[in-house]
Order: structure tokens, then sequence, then C-alpha cells
């Protein structure tokens, strides 16, 4: 009989031990998984590639100004740029240029796709960021922090070195904002 009694209670504290246990991790993420979701994030940021970033001088005090940069979408999957902002503009917003009928007219974004291996422009006559609000002008040789905000990732800041028009990069033939 003893030996009944000693089973029991090893299988009650087995039970209350087990039972502690699950109801710890039920809270908590597992280290697995808090690294598998952190390396996704990081992957996909380091994999979401942002060049010839660069933003037009301003010349007149409140001018607005733009920035121009490519994204180039190296993962398998597409990518949405939910957001931009530029350090201490009052708003930065997405446009794009539309063409109709010999016509150019400038059309808000709300978001942007970018294909999975896909490659998105934003430069002069085409997609690019208004900025407005700018507490002072922009001068050439002057950098900018540009925060782009995608979805399921965390912000990417990048820098625009500010250009005056013809010495931006990639610039030929395109016509200013």
């Amino acid at each position: 009989m003893g030996i009944h009694r000693w089973v029991r209670n090893i299988s009650v504290i087995l039970l209350f031990a087990f039972l502690a246990a699950f109801l710890a991790s039920c809270g908590a993420e597992t280290p697995e998984k808090a690294d598998s979701t952190d390396s996704f994030l990081v992957k996909k940021a380091n994999t979401v590639q942002i060049s010839q970033v660069w933003a037009r001088q301003t010349l007149v005090p409140g001018q607005p100004s733009g920035v121009y940069l490519t994204i180039e979408n190296a993962t398998n999957k597409d990518v949405r740029l939910l957001q931009v902002s530029v350090n201490g503009a009052e708003r930065a917003e997405m446009h794009d240029s539309v063409h109709t009928d010999g016509i150019v007219r400038m059309v808000q974004l709300d978001d942007l796709v970018v294909a999975a291996g896909g490659i998105e422009q934003f430069q002069p006559g085409g997609k690019h960021i208004m900025v407005f609000g700018l507490p002072q002008l922009l001068k050439p040789g002057m950098q900018v922090l540009v925060t782009l905000t995608f979805e399921n990732a965390s912000p990417m800041d990048v820098q625009a070195i500010v250009s005056e028009n013809m010495n931006a990069p990639d610039n030929r033939g395109h016509h200013g904002h």
C-alpha cells in the first residue's frame, strides 16, 4: 500500500510540474519563435534595398521639396510601402505624376506595392515623395533623414543627399517636379 501512495504522490507532483511549465509557456514566445520572426523581419528589411536617394534643393523658404529613390524588392513576396516621413518636415506624401492627353497632374498614393523581384523608381516626372513644411532651406550637400514604413516590417531609415537638379543621380533627361 505504501508504494501506491508513493506513485500517486509522484504522479501528482509530475502533473503539477507539467501544468506549471505549460502555463508559463502559454504567455511567452518561445525563443525559437521569437528568433524566426525577428530573422524574417531582418531578412525582409535587408533584402528590400533602397538606393539612389536624393532630395531636391529648395530656393525659397516654405517651398516643397521632392525626394527620389529606388526600391528594389529582392524577396519572393510583394512588399507594401505604407508611409513615408522626412525628419523635421510637417508632412511627406507619396505622389505619382499621371500623364493624360498631354496634361500632367499629380495624384497622391495611399501606398505602393513593390512586386516580388521588382523595382520601383521615384524620379522627377514620375513617382516621388513630396515634402511639405521644411523648417529650413535644403542646400546641396545637406543630408535629410527619410523613413520608409513597410507593411509587416520595421521602418527603414535612409539618408537623402540634397542636390541641385543637374547633379542628382540618374537624373539625365528628366524634367523637374
